[in-house]
């Protein structure tokens, strides 16, 4: 929360953040050429399958371009958690398939493990990363590598969004060079995936004020009491809701939880929920309209807090202007480029109200 008393500093998590619409407009550019190469290179091999590996947000952004993926490319697209990969292993890869070995920092982790198993399957393996050093083995062993650049000084921010940025724009070039997307289909994703840096822009500003709105009036009501967060979201948003739990974790240091859209029904979890507890629903417009509908109508009659992320389509889930943040509306595919965007402001946001109450974080137990 600070240099001093936190695991990650909030200032320069704060400027990450605000960076960000420049950093993805650089990544989308820089990258182009490489990325053009190789998606060529994926169709001549006929790569019919794609696995990403990664732990953390490298895991979660690999969730988030599943849709991307399985829509732009038209191929099966499976993330895995780089740990569980090591472990266990999968069936199936060959020479037919790409695995995207993803590692921000390429610091000594498991996900070490998992890049050298996707070696030795006979895929194509390609590495992630925001490290370019010769020395890092997502960039010197794998035949290619993907490096957006993206700062983490702070808590995930950047690394999260270059590496969502950079696997749409290459499952749109994938999916035009195997012939699944038309030359006038490709270019009108590029075009809108091009334009979302200024999006962000704007989602940044309205969500700092938004969120702070919101904040200021559930801690008019329950000062003092420690509240559940519950991140709820279906398919790229549910990877998102991850996103959101694990940044509360990174930033703030507070316990929450992650559903999908229909989990969180199913298994009844609003029965749970307190009056001060805060469900944070991203919802923007996709095929899970109906389920979200029901969440906040749901929440609501409980008496919870609801906090909406929507797109126009879903914007009468916020009864007032404070409820939530509505981002531009772009392919469900994209959406999380955009509705990541107030899930950082939120954990700045949270970690900041901690730091100005003279929070100190916990010293560890020994074992």
């Amino acid at each position: 929360m600070s240099n001093d008393t936190g695991m990650m500093p909030i200032g320069n998590t704060r400027e990450e953040v605000a960076a960000q619409p420049r950093v993805i407009a650089r990544v989308l550019a820089d990258l182009a050429p490489t990325i053009e190469t190789l998606a060529r290179q994926m169709a001549e091999r006929n790569i019919n399958q794609v696995l990403a590996s990664g732990s953390g947000d490298s895991w979660f952004a690999a969730q988030a371009v599943r849709t991307a993926w399985e829509t732009y490319a038209g191929v099966p697209f499976e993330p895995l958690q780089a740990y569980e990969y090591a472990a266990y292993g999968r069936l199936g890869d060959d020479e037919q398939t790409a695995h995207f070995v993803i590692s921000s920092s390429g610091r000594p982790t498991t996900t070490w493990d998992a890049l050298d198993l996707a070696l030795a399957s006979g895929a194509l393996v390609i590495g992630v990363t925001d490290n370019p050093a010769e020395d890092n083995p997502f960039v010197s062993k794998p035949p290619v590598a993907l490096i957006p650049r993206g700062s983490k000084v702070g808590w995930p921010a950047q690394t999260t969004s270059a590496t969502i940025a950079t696997l749409i724009s290459l499952a749109i070039a994938f999916g035009k060079a195997r012939g699944h997307l038309s030359a006038d289909q490709a270019a009108d994703l590029e075009a809108r995936l091009n334009a979302i840096p200024d999006q962000m822009t704007a989602v940044l500003e309205q969500s700092a004020a938004r969120i702070q709105s919101f904040l200021s009036d559930h801690q008019s009501k329950h000062a003092g009491q420690r509240c559940q967060y519950t991140f709820v979201g279906g398919g790229p948003s549910f990877a998102m809701a991850q996103n959101g739990s694990a940044l509360l974790a990174a930033g703030p240091q507070d316990a929450s939880l992650a559903l999908t859209v229909e989990e969180f029904h199913h298994a009844l979890r609003i029965g749970v929920a307190l009056p001060e507890d805060i469900v944070i629903l991203i919802a923007p417009d996709s095929v899970v309209n109906s389920r979200c509908v029901d969440t906040a109508r749901v929440v609501r009659a409980w008496g919870s807090h609801l906090f909406v992320v929507a797109t126009p389509e879903t914007a009468d889930l916020l009864l007032t202007e404070s409820d939530g943040v509505v981002v531009p509306s772009v392919p469900d595919g994209m959406s999380p480029l955009l509705t990541l965007l107030p899930l950082h402001i939120l954990s700045i946001e949270l970690a900041a109200r901690k730091l100005a109450t003279g929070y100190q974080r916990p010293k560890s137990v020994p074992q």
